[in-house]
């Protein structure tokens, strides 16, 4: 091989050999660079953000086909149904569908909520944050809520609710009215933090029938109450079916509440078929810290029972722990699959029977009641000091045993920043911000302790500074050449407020160039008056305080002048007992 520099001049073969060899490096230079432009880049997973039932249509049919792991975004609200939501992929890919910003509301209107249904080994379905309800299938039909057949790969449902659908019309062909999923071999599992309530199924399972033929399940803080399945089969399981297939199937049911399920022999919480090849042995199932009135099985070797309890868990309408209930505090820490928020995201877990113990609570619901606040306007404002403060309104489960304000120079400052301690219990309290920087912007917020947790109170900002701080307030009383306005000086800076008041003019930004007024002195809020406008004129307000510093401005407000009657004011005149 030569190496030849543009000018390079060789006699006879070997100046022609020389040229070959150059040209046969520039073509696979050429080749080179051809290839390289049609490798296949490598995917990236397609984020879908969806705010309409069309919308979500669309984005279920191109996930089910676009060769990518796919993420649905679904806003938070309620969307109602005309057909059934589908997904039936045969790719190598995943999809996530969430509720983003509060749960995802799919309501059915009598016809089934959601399909799914994929065919590969490489093919994950994970839901979160969504509420399933109102669905329906006819007889010989499963699953009127949710319904998935996933081959070998993983399956994880959390922070959903399934409620009030329906699977069947007259006979017991129809199983899990709430959900019916099935999972083939290798599969793992996971339903954790997830509401499954007044579901109705004519076959087996009334909330939930699974069917998993090899692998892992991991059922874990879920509510599984007040499900039906209306067979006279006897194993029913009114609330829950689960089929686990073969002997290498492991199961851990762990910290569910499982009552008042029913079917038609009385009560039927959960039924476990741990042998469903009716060959060898059984499933391995663990059960521990589970709170439910009836649970069967078919075969008794394998399973195993720890720390269950039978107890009403007095579940409010709305799936919450009361502080009375039994299932606080008294779940299994060390559970397989534990998350660290329930299922409307407070933490898990809380110390919800103030022992000094946090255990996570039994259910989707964590047992969680911090006090709730109000943060005080920051007042008193100077380049290194201000005054703040909060009220408790109400101490949550237990009471307050501390109060303050908390800073930061970034938002949503928490105990982990400065703050003060000023006394227990209810009531509104002041707090002293100190140690400040002049010119930075500050954030605060209120908090109150228990011995479930802490609360903050909502966001306030200020910038420490030595001139004044003012705000500026609305306008009223407009008239044609007059109004009412004024202000708050809620700090003085770091010497006193001499002159104060508001400036107007027909231009933004007023200041005492303009037409002010004077009212006074000192920190506190005043009122203006508002003189010789023009007319059907736009003006521009802005509050100002003056101290040895200089003048500091407002917020800027406006107003249109004009008559505060827009109709002519007719006065009767009475002539010899007849109005004109």
């Amino acid at each position: 091989m030569f190496l030849l520099s543009p000018n390079s001049a060789l006699p006879g073969a070997q100046a022609e050999s020389a040229i070959i060899s150059e040209n046969s490096y520039r073509l696979m230079k050429y080749l080179l660079i051809i290839a390289f432009i049609l490798l296949p880049l490598p995917l990236h997973g397609a984020v879908f953000s969806v705010t309409t039932v069309t919308q979500l249509e669309a984005a279920l049919v191109t996930a089910a086909g676009n060769g990518e792991d796919d993420t649905i975004g679904v806003a938070a609200g309620t969307y109602y149904l005309t057909s059934a939501l589908s997904y039936d992929s045969h790719e190598d890919n995943g999809i996530t569908i969430q509720g983003v910003g509060g749960d995802a509301v799919l309501d059915g209107g009598g016809r089934r909520v959601l399909f799914m249904r994929t065919y590969s080994t490489n093919a994950p379905i994970s839901l979160r944050q969504l509420v399933l309800t109102n669905g329906y299938v006819p007889e010989g039909d499963n699953g009127a809520g949710l319904f998935i057949n996933i081959s070998s790969a993983d399956l994880l449902i959390e922070h959903c609710q399934i409620t009030n659908n329906f699977a069947g019309a007259f006979y017991f062909t129809n199983h899990g009215g709430g959900a019916y999923l099935t999972a083939g071999v290798g599969a793992n599992v996971v339903i954790r933090n997830t509401v499954i309530a007044g579901n109705v199924a004519k076959g087996l399972g009334g909330g939930l029938y699974l069917n998993l033929t090899d692998g892992t399940l991991t059922f874990v803080n879920n509510t599984v109450v007040n499900n039906e399945n209306k067979t006279s089969v006897v194993e029913g399981g009114g609330g829950i079916y689960l089929r686990l297939y073969f002997d290498t199937v492991t199961a851990y049911i762990y910290n569910n509440i499982l009552w008042g399920n029913t079917y038609a022999y009385g009560g039927g919480d959960l039924y476990i078929e741990n042998n469903g090849d009716n060959n060898g042995g059984p499933a391995t199932v663990t059960v521990n810290n589970n709170d439910y009135n009836q649970l069967d099985w078919n075969v008794d070797a394998n399973i195993t029972f720890s720390g269950n309890l039978s107890q009403d868990p007095q579940l409010t309408s709305d799936f919450h722990l009361p502080s009375s209930s039994p299932c606080i505090d008294v779940g299994d820490a060390g559970a397989p699959g534990l998350s660290a928020q329930d299922f409307e995201g407070d933490p898990r877990a809380s110390d919800g029977n103030c022992d000094g113990s946090s255990i996570p609570d039994m259910g989707a619901d964590e047992y969680y009641m911090p006090p709730t606040l109000t943060t005080a306007v920051i007042t008193g404002i100077t380049s290194t000091t201000a005054s703040g403060g909060g009220n408790v309104v109400a101490e949550g489960g237990h009471p307050v045993t501390t109060r303050g304000v908390c800073w930061s120079l970034t938002a949503a400052p928490s105990l982990a920043d400065t703050c003060t301690s000023d006394g227990a219990g209810t009531g509104s309290f002041i707090s002293s911000l100190t140690g400040l920087t002049s010119y930075n912007t500050y954030y605060v917020r209120s908090y109150g302790t228990s011995c479930e947790g802490t609360g903050y109170g909502e966001q306030r900002s200020f910038t420490a500074t030595d001139y004044p701080t003012v705000t500026t307030s609305y306008i009223t009383n407009i008239d044609l050449t007059t109004a009412t306005g004024g202000g708050n000086v809620i700090g003085a800076g770091d010497s006193s407020v001499t002159a104060r008041g508001i400036c107007w003019s027909i231009s933004n930004q007023p200041s005492l160039g303009d037409t002010c007024t004077n009212d006074g002195a000192g920190t506190g809020s005043f009122v203006s008056s508002l003189t010789g406008l023009s007319e059907y004129t736009t003006y521009y307000v802005r509050a100002y305080a003056t101290n040895a510093k200089g003048t500091a401005y407002g917020q800027e407000v406006s107003f249109y002048a004009k008559n505060k009657f827009p109709w002519s004011l007719i006065i009767p005149v009475v002539i010899n007992g007849r109005s004109d």
